[in-house]
């Protein structure tokens, strides 16, 4: 019970956060293309064939695309932190995080991290290029931000702040853990080319992210090469923001309902509605999977146009 509670005032943290202009990184299609970064307080993962999703108290399922569902793992803990990288699922359970084949198997212990004290967080963030990101709250005002390596099995803290981290081919663009300037954490500390423009994924050859005119805030992107900010579709700056290359899906701060637009921010329609704080929505392809972040009880799995709804669950 503790845990839920610790997860759900850091949920809590990160929407307020957002509100103060903060963002939280998103997997992006160059780079990484697992949506891990999009996925702390993980509930669901997708291979390009089957759907991977946590059910807490029971274990990993793995839905294939007929809809079979199979039993992955069992676990009888919180499973927290849900991610993918090759033939692996990554999670983090009871302060360590471990990981099984997708096939199915026993878990493996990849490496418990040093807390303070029993009241801080532990919490997953991303897997890239062999290296696990991951944070732990000492309380709700300081967090600190790791990598460890998982080749080295070395472990070091890191100087840019993984809730604005976009992890990308040409590195990680993020915000230093001190300063309001995007720069590019490959060794160079480039900075970003146009500060107008706050970034939040990557998709084909654009930046895309939000600008302002006055009060009003634009989904906007920039090609990569130039500095000339597109302003796309007038929208409130969001959080909840995520693209499967064809179409952008978003839920504005202060309401509860889904929309999806294109890549050209038009075509604007709405999925679906019912969203609150405890909920988090997951792009998986060719679906998107509605999860409860407190209850991680499976989700409710549907097409990107918001049909054929399915609850997944243990069966």
């Amino acid at each position: 019970m503790k845990k839920i509670l610790a997860v759900s005032m850091c949920l809590l943290m990160v929407l307020l956060l957002g509100a103060c202009g903060s963002s939280k990184g998103l997997e992006v299609a160059q780079g990484n293309s697992n949506h891990n970064a999009s996925n702390a307080f993980g509930a669901a993962v997708y291979d390009g064939e089957n759907i991977y999703y946590a059910v807490n108290w029971a274990g990993i399922y793995r839905r294939d695309p007929d809809g079979n569902i199979d039993q992955v793992m069992e676990s009888d803990g919180y499973l927290n932190s849900f991610l993918l990288d090759g033939d692996y699922l990554y999670f983090e359970e009871d302060d360590a995080f471990y990981r099984v084949k997708k096939t199915g198997g026993a878990q493996e212990l990849v490496f418990t991290p040093q807390k303070n004290s029993e009241d801080d967080l532990v919490m997953l963030e991303n897997l890239v290029d062999g290296k696990l990101y991951y944070s732990i709250a000492h309380d709700t005002e300081t967090s600190i931000e790791y990598c460890y390596d998982l080749e080295r099995e070395s472990n070091e803290t890191v100087e840019f702040s993984l809730y604005s981290a976009i992890f990308t081919s040409e590195g990680i663009w993020a915000l230093p853990q001190e300063g309001d300037t995007y720069q590019l954490w490959d060794g160079s500390n480039r900075a970003f080319p146009n500060e107008e423009l706050m970034p939040w994924f990557v998709s084909g050859d654009y930046y895309y992210g939000f600008s302002w005119k006055g009060d009003q805030c634009y989904l906007s992107r920039m090609r990569q090469g130039s500095t000339d900010i597109e302003q796309l579709l007038e929208m409130d700056y969001t959080m909840d923001i995520d693209t499967n290359g064809t179409y952008i899906f978003y839920k504005p701060l202060m309401e509860q309902t889904i929309y999806r637009c294109d890549m050209d921010g038009k075509h604007v329609a709405e999925i679906y509605t019912g969203m609150d704080y405890d909920k988090h929505f997951y792009v998986l392809g060719d679906h998107l999977l509605i999860a409860d972040v407190d209850g991680r009880s499976g989700g409710l799995l549907m097409d990107v146009d918001g049909r054929n709804q399915e609850q997944l669950g243990t069966q």
